[in-house]
């Protein structure tokens, strides 16, 4: 799977337009968990993939530069706090966690040492 696929479906556009279709009771009410999720996966993306320039500054913190003060201690936070609770069902019925979700677990564990030692 190609990453920029992933990063374009888990954005903060396509959250908040399934917000906004799930509100307007286009899509199904479950939409709005669905939203939830893709925002923080767009936060974790930005959080772990920034860079600094003046064009992005302003509008997207996260893709900033990690400080002590910055936002990315407490998305990396949240985010393990919500990824620890996740479980897929398999066809079977049986719950899982996925590589991906001990993989992004692990990445937010070590960017926060990083950040520690650098």
């Amino acid at each position: 799977m190609k990453v920029k696929y992933a990063s374009q479906v888990f954005s903060a556009t396509v959250a908040s337009n399934m917000g906004y279709l799930a509100d307007k009771k286009i899509l199904p009410e479950e939409c709005k968990e669905t939203a939830d999720i893709l925002l923080l996966f767009d936060k974790l993306f930005d959080s772990v993939n920034g860079s600094f320039n003046k064009k992005t500054r302003f509008a997207k913190p996260l893709l900033g530069p990690a400080t002590p003060t910055s936002l990315h201690h407490k998305t990396w936070d949240e985010g393990r706090k919500i990824l620890k609770t996740m479980k897929f069902v398999t066809a079977v019925g049986k719950k899982e966690v996925v590589p991906t979700i001990n993989s992004w677990l692990w990445t937010m564990e070590g960017m926060e040492i990083l950040f520690k030692k650098l």
